[in-house]
Parts: structure tokens; C-alpha cells; sequence
């Protein structure tokens, strides 16, 4: 079995307030990857959307839904604590790539991200 060259991050976001909307980080996809992958934690009284979005203009970023099939989002209000988004090939259809979460009524707690990026 051969060592993987994916580079993970665990520090990507910490203890985010989930009662507030924010956008991460902006990952620049200048470089060819297989995949990025984000795996998201979050209290049980946060209620909200994860929303990814592209940019190919740099800044100033022109910020749109990213399309895989369907806009990527992820949902999220309950017993369920966490989620795994991946986008593979992404670098084929933009230059810039972030998510945005924005809260519903009443959420509370704190939110955690992870990023694996995978080169090609």
C-alpha cells in the first residue's frame, strides 16, 4: 500500500458560532486536484445551510451556487452531528471555491471543519 499525498488540515474552521452566518476560508484551486473533501461537525442546536459556492474571477470573487448535477448544500437541523461534502475535479470548473452557512431560527452552537484535498 503506497503513502497517500492528500493533504488534511483539521484546523480548517474552530468552534464557529453557528448562530450567525459566516463563509470559510477560500480554497484556490489553481492547482489540479482529484478531490476536496470537508467534513463538518456541529452541535445538536445548530439549524442551517451549508451553501458552496464558485468563483472563476479572482478578487473580486463573483460568488455563485456550485453545480454538481444540483447546487451543493447541506441541510442540517437535528440528531444528526456531522456530514461529508466532496468535490472531485472541482479545478475543471472554477479557480475559487468556498461554502457559506447560513443559520436558521433559533440555532445555536458551535461548528467544526475539516478539509482533505487530494492532488492529482
Amino acid at each position: 500500500m503506497s503513502a497517500t499525498r492528500a493533504i488534511t488540515k483539521l484546523d480548517y474552521l474552530i468552534d464557529q458560532d453557528g448562530s450567525s452566518a459566516f463563509s470559510s476560508k477560500i480554497l484556490n484551486l489553481a492547482l489540479a486536484l482529484s478531490a476536496v473533501n470537508w467534513q463538518l461537525k456541529w452541535a445538536s442546536g445548530v439549524k442551517g445551510i451549508f451553501v458552496w459556492e464558485a468563483s472563476i474571477y479572482p478578487d473580486p470573487y463573483t460568488w455563485e451556487p456550485l453545480v454538481a448535477c444540483e447546487k451543493v448544500e447541506l441541510e442540517i437541523e437535528g440528531a444528526e452531528l456531522s456530514g461529508i461534502v466532496s468535490l472531485p475535479n472541482q479545478w475543471l470548473t472554477a479557480g475559487f471555491v468556498r461554502f457559506r452557512f447560513e443559520p436558521l431560527a433559533g440555532s445555536t452552537g458551535l461548528i467544526q471543519a475539516a478539509i482533505r484535498i487530494v492532488p492529482t
